[in-house]
């Protein structure tokens, strides 16, 4: 039984490594030069447009469910699953608010937070189904399972 505990180790290691979302894929040089990457510029106030009603010409924000230090989540409509007469298009969408948003690394926050919430699979935790970004207002934003119910506070 003991000879199959390094195996095991080496097994939990090796899956470890490949869920590990900390790598970075990197340009190859073009024809033997290498690639100079020019900086991301931070979004600025203009960069970063209000909140439509429809996010990414599919999501219909109907209400406010809630509010936190990094954003807000809403319940919303799936214009495209309700169009192909799914008869419970809902959602919870989780965008950053507009203070946070200006942030150079708040879409990447919290698409680590979607990466990391997607691998979870319990039926006391909501499933997150998608990371996207509305290119008109450049907003980063998840989409969830909506559930109904009373509040956790309630």
């Amino acid at each position: 039984m003991t000879e199959f505990m390094p195996l095991i180790d080496d097994l939990l290691v090796a899956e470890e490594e490949a869920n590990n979302l900390t790598y970075f894929a990197f340009a190859k040089p073009l024809n033997g030069k290498p690639h100079k990457a020019e900086p991301a510029l931070a979004p600025t106030k203009a960069s970063v447009g209000e909140l439509p009603d429809v996010l990414a010409g599919r999501y219909r924000i109907e209400r406010l469910l809630g509010a936190g230090g990094m954003g807000a989540v809403y319940r919303a409509r799936d214009l495209l699953s309700e169009q192909f007469g799914d008869p419970d298009p809902y959602l919870a969408l989780k965008i950053l608010s507009e203070e946070f948003a200006e942030s150079p690394d708040a879409s990447a926050l919290l698409y680590s937070e979607f990466a990391l919430t997607r691998r979870l699979r319990h039926n006391n935790v909501v499933r997150a189904h998608t990371f996207e970004v509305d290119t008109d207002c450049q907003r980063a934003f998840i989409t969830m399972e909506y559930m109904r119910g009373l509040t956790l506070d309630k």
